[in-house]
């Protein structure tokens, strides 16, 4: 189960840009990132220490998908308040 997890967890990075990758390892205060290539920066974040920080990031397509979601569901918001006001 637990390889299983971390599995995801590296498709879910790896599904990341670098760029996204140094700024969430900057907001967790993770030092030592500076000179890594991408596979690096996610060994740095896989390892034991810091695993925990970066439980929350998800698979890239899975964040546009819901991001889409959200923005259908706050555009249909706007249409039912709008008949309404008429």
């Amino acid at each position: 189960m637990k390889v299983r997890l971390d599995k995801l967890m590296r498709e879910a990075l790896e599904s990341h840009p670098k760029a996204r990758l140094i700024k969430e390892i900057q907001k967790n205060n993770v030092k030592g990132y500076s000179k890594l290539s991408k596979p690096g920066l996610i060994e740095l974040m896989m390892n034991d220490r810091n695993k925990s920080k970066f439980k929350y990031i998800k698979h890239a397509r899975l964040e546009k998908a819901e991001a889409a979601q959200v923005a259908e569901s706050d555009a249909k918001k706007k249409k039912i308040k709008v008949k309404r006001k008429k």
